[in-house]
């Protein structure tokens, strides 16, 4: 019964991963992936591939904000990434605390999924802060 319950909720997951894997790129990557290989280790694999991507595009759109900003706002944003890092990491750490006394290889995709958020939401964030310096 337990592993019905985690099946139904990695499908359900899955499902929600899709309907939000709209327009950027790196998600219709992630998805096309996952429909390539929809097995554990292909969706850890190509959760990790996204979470590599957005971590690129986070370092890529933060170099071009900052170098766009007065030296006050360089300053402000450079405080609001060393603070993001502290938190990106100690976040991490309760993510992976968190499903480390988890059963099933259905988690290792979980845990991938909740990492990759939190660097995907940082990089649409500093995104929008890029759009409105019309960038």
């Amino acid at each position: 019964m337990k592993s019905k319950a985690l099946l139904v909720a990695a499908l359900f997951f899955m499902a929600i991963q899709a309907c939000h894997a709209a327009d950027h790129p790196i998600d219709q990557y992630q998805s096309k992936c996952i429909a390539k290989d929809s097995t554990t280790s292909g969706m850890t694999n190509c959760t990790n591939g996204a979470i590599s991507r957005w971590d690129k595009e986070l370092n890529s759109v933060y170099a071009n904000l900052i170098s766009s900003l007065a030296p006050s706002e360089q300053q402000a944003l450079r405080e609001a990434q060393r603070q993001w890092i502290l938190y990106r990491d100690a976040e991490f750490k309760l993510i992976d605390e968190m499903y480390k006394t988890k059963d099933g290889t259905m988690y290792i995709p979980m845990r991938a999924a909740d990492r990759l958020e939190i660097i995907k939401t940082r990089a649409l964030r500093l995104q929008a802060y890029r759009d409105l310096q019309g960038l």
